[in-house]
């Protein structure tokens, strides 16, 4: 499955084994494991044997429909960056957590936000979600600021619920309801 606009320079994309080397070269960064997950949830290091496991996991749960996880890649030259994903689908309620990480080396450069703006409009969209929430900590700022800058509202703080090596830190809510979505005028493709 590939996911995207013709005015943005990333696309989403259902990832395969053929990516498990960029994957695990682009997320083998140490600070990105200490950034999003507690110890051990985001390996680190991450070996490729990792990224194989995950392609396997994000194409299990595509399949099944309930977890949707995609390749961030540059539209340019098709060059992994990152990762975005909708965990925990509740059809019923319709609400899904959104997960997401990008190389350092393409962070400040604003393809997280567009790839936030597509899986967005898929999820609002074709997967006719209400609300999608996600969790950061509190020291991660990068996210904090994305997550603000397309929309979302902080709904809460859990203080003291993630155990780091440096300690516990408190993890912030974000939510956005479907209604609160800037949608732009951009066409999302789905191939």
């Amino acid at each position: 499955m590939k996911i995207y606009s013709d005015d943005c320079r990333v696309y989403l994309g259902s990832l395969s084994r053929e990516h498990a080397a960029a994957i695990s070269e682009i997320g083998n960064d140490p600070s990105i494991a200490h950034d999003i997950a507690a110890p051990g949830v985001f390996p680190s290091p991450y070996k490729e044997e990792n990224a194989i496991e995950f392609i396997k996991y994000a194409s299990d749960m595509l399949n099944e429909g309930t977890e949707y996880h995609f390749g961030i890649f540059l539209k340019a030259d098709s060059t992994f960056i990152g990762a975005m994903g909708f965990m925990h689908v509740d059809r019923v309620n319709k609400k899904a957590e959104l997960g997401y990480w990008i190389g350092k080396r393409y962070q400040g450069h604003g393809y997280a936000t567009e790839a936030l703006n597509i899986m967005l409009h898929f999820g609002f969209l074709n997967l006719g979600l209400e609300r999608v929430y996600a969790q950061t900590f509190s020291f991660n700022e990068g996210s904090k600021h994305l997550l603000e800058h397309i929309g979302f509202t902080m709904e809460g703080k859990l203080r003291k619920n993630t155990l780091l090596d440096e300690g516990f830190v408190d993890d912030y809510v974000y939510g956005l309801l479907k209604g609160e979505f800037k949608a732009t005028d951009r066409f999302i493709k789905i191939e």
